[in-house]
């Protein structure tokens, strides 16, 4: 059996609980603030004379931007959508251009209105500055790393049908913890030896309360004995923090909000002092998720989500991986914490078991934590790093709530505190949604995020393939807003100018363009578009679109709609200069990257014969009469391109 240990800032050999703690926080009076945001929009309203409006070619002429005349223009009125969001600068620029055309009175932006983010009146949910407060629960557009869960709450709160089970050291009663949302509990912490419960500090083994006694370590303790060789510290009251990042108690003007204000919890305690065996890890996973333990009642509420913010090094052993595999085939979603030594998640358990949504920690700018591990295993990321929460005071035994100085805010960093943020949002997933399968679960939470950001530390750059972060940055609105899905769109690539097109989705408002895993178009309203940077690219390029409804959510694919398009080849200007029974064709093109190989040479749809990109002219046989001649020429990739045909007289002598 192996132990799962108790550290606060590495994720140790033996084991760990995945936090680095900082300084405590108190309540305060602060409320949250909204700042006013800069118009972003990809429509305008040109207003002009009866029937004289400008067309719109000569609007994408003065844009610069493809353009399609909305169904709602009327004979004094044009609505104009264009292929990508505008604000600021550029939204000026093009108002200017539009209004300096022929016939225009006015041109004005048409913006978009949502219905109002719901804010709660918890003193600690304020972040100013950014990283100040519960900073990961803002909107994106403030903070770059945080979930956008006021959105998501304006659209639902989670429901009470849902059951989250949260194995760790259990917890202790705090003030913005609602005893009525425990829906059951145990403790699955066993003896050391007959007699023995030092790890489990409680004065027994299993039985049916999780409360957290304290997980301190004496110096004597880590002397000798069972837990010899563990690092003298005090408690932590680790699974306390977990719970309320999941579920403090929101909008009562206390502490701090939850991320799912209704789902019930059900604690399993695992971890004692110096964490916990595996053993009673896989007999957590199984009761939770309703299996028959030894010696243990079975669990009457069966978790929909399991969140396991702990682990260590090693192989996924086989009977927790058949604990796993019991829960997932109830129906149970696993998160599972891909812990905090900098290192490839592949040699960590339970994190490298399979079945399991393995969760990476990314900071307030959405880069990775320097902590969090990474790898191919790692599916999505969440904010890791001062993570605000619900916590006790005291240094051994807690404090009882809610005794002055007991009851206590604080921020803690680490993957343990990104797997419960993923865990709150798969509930509420569930709770939309029941049908769904835990496998579909994690593909809509993979699929609802958003792209990385770049950045200049390419260690810390979640998009570089050796250090990477997960599929997605969770983005919890995003998440809900795939409950009910906008099909995915069918693509259809031109290899000649990469000019891709799409059938709408039904119940579509727009899409997203992702090239190379990097968002290049925002709030398409079209169906087609140029991608305009088709000049720089080299070899491969990959593309993804993703529909999304009116209130932004993202669509729910049941599929990986990437797709491979060749850089096309430079096209081919030539001229032609008939003469007796042939022709001289001159061929030239831009330089290109792949660069071209060869180009050849047709006459009335036949090739007549291919020649190398050193020459440029080539003499052809040709009857006499009138002849078509059109050259293609071919790249390093083997895509081609055409150039326009010409017609030439050919004659006898």
């Amino acid at each position: 059996m192996r132990r799962f240990l108790v550290f606060l800032s590495v994720f140790s050999v033996c084991g760990v609980l995945l936090i680095q703690p900082v300084s405590p926080l108190h309540a305060t009076d602060s409320v949250p603030t909204e700042e006013t945001q800069p118009i972003a929009t990809s429509r305008v309203v040109i207003y002009h004379a009866p029937r004289s409006g400008p067309s719109v070619n000569a609007i994408e002429a003065a844009s610069d931007l493809d353009a399609y005349r909305s169904e709602t223009s009327d004979a004094s009125r044009t609505i104009i959508n264009f292929d990508e969001t505008l604000s600021g600068e550029s939204l000026s620029e093009v108002i200017a251009e539009i209004d300096d055309l022929p016939g225009v009175i006015a041109v004005e932006p048409s913006i978009r209105l949502r219905a109002s983010d719901v804010i709660p009146d918890d003193p600690l949910f304020a972040a100013d500055p950014p990283t100040d407060g519960q900073w990961y629960l803002q909107k994106s557009d403030d903070v770059p790393g945080a979930i956008n869960a006021p959105s998501l709450w304006e659209a639902t709160m989670g429901t009470s049908e849902t059951v989250v089970a949260i194995l760790d050291t259990g917890y202790t009663d705090h003030e913005d913890l609602d005893p009525a949302r425990i829906i059951g509990q145990y403790d699955m912490v066993s003896a050391d030896a007959p007699g023995d419960f030092t790890s489990a500090n409680d004065g027994n083994g299993r039985d049916g309360d999780a409360h957290d006694p304290g997980d301190w370590v004496t110096n004597a303790e880590s002397a000798s004995g069972p837990l010899s060789g563990c690092p003298v510290e005090d408690s932590g009251w680790h699974g306390t923090h977990v719970t309320g990042i999941i579920a403090a108690t929101a909008n009562n003007s206390v502490g701090v909000a939850g991320i799912n204000w209704n789902t019930k919890l059900l604690p399993v305690r695992v971890l004692g002092k110096c964490g916990g065996y595996d053993t009673d890890i896989a007999a957590g996973i199984k009761w939770a998720a309703g299996g028959s333990v030894s010696g243990v009642p079975t669990n009457s509420n069966p978790a929909d989500v399991i969140n396991l913010s702990l682990g260590g090094d090693g192989v996924c052993d086989t009977y927790t991986q058949s604990a796993i595999d019991y829960a997932v085939a109830s129906g149970a979603v696993v998160v599972v914490a891909a812990g905090n030594e900098n290192q490839n998640v592949a040699n960590v358990s339970p994190a490298n078991c399979n079945n399991v949504v393995v969760v990476g920690a990314v900071n307030s700018s959405g880069t990775r934590a320097p902590f969090s591990n990474y790898g191919p295993l790692v599916d999505v990321a969440a904010p890791g790093v001062g993570i605000l929460s619900t916590l006790n005071d005291g240094e051994t035994s807690p404090i009882p709530s809610p005794a002055f100085e007991g009851d206590e805010y604080r921020m803690e960093s680490g993957t343990s505190m990104a797997a419960p943020i993923v865990s709150a949002v798969a509930a509420i997933i569930m709770g939309e949604n029941p049908s769904l399968t835990p496998a579909q679960v994690e593909q809509q939470l993979q699929e609802s995020g958003r792209g990385f950001p770049v950045t200049a530390n390419t260690n810390r750059d979640c998009n570089n393939s050796t250090r990477r972060c997960g599929e997605s940055l969770l983005d919890a609105w995003g998440a809900i807003g795939m409950i009910t899905p906008v099909s995915a769109p069918s693509v259809v690539v031109s290899n000649t100018d990469l000019r891709i097109s799409f059938r709408a989705s039904p119940n579509a408002d727009h899409y997203y363009v992702f090239r190379n895993g990097k968002r290049i178009r925002n709030a398409l309203l079209s169906t087609t578009f140029v991608d305009r940077e088709r000049a720089t690219f080299l070899g491969t390029v990959n593309y993804r679109i993703v529909a999304k409804n009116l209130d932004n959510s993202y669509s729910s694919p049941d599929e990986n709609f990437s797709f491979t398009v060749l850089r096309t080849a430079s096209r081919p200007v030539i001229t032609v200069q008939g003469g007796v029974e042939s022709a001289t064709i001159n061929v030239n093109w831009n330089p290109s990257s792949p660069v071209i190989t060869k180009w050849c040479v047709y006459r009335n749809d036949i090739r007549r014969g291919c020649f190398a990109a050193s020459v440029r002219t080539k003499v052809i046989s040709a009857p006499a009469g009138q002849q078509n001649f059109y050259v293609r020429t071919v790249n390093a990739n083997g895509a081609s391109a055409r150039s326009k045909t010409k017609t030439v007289s050919i004659s006898l002598d």
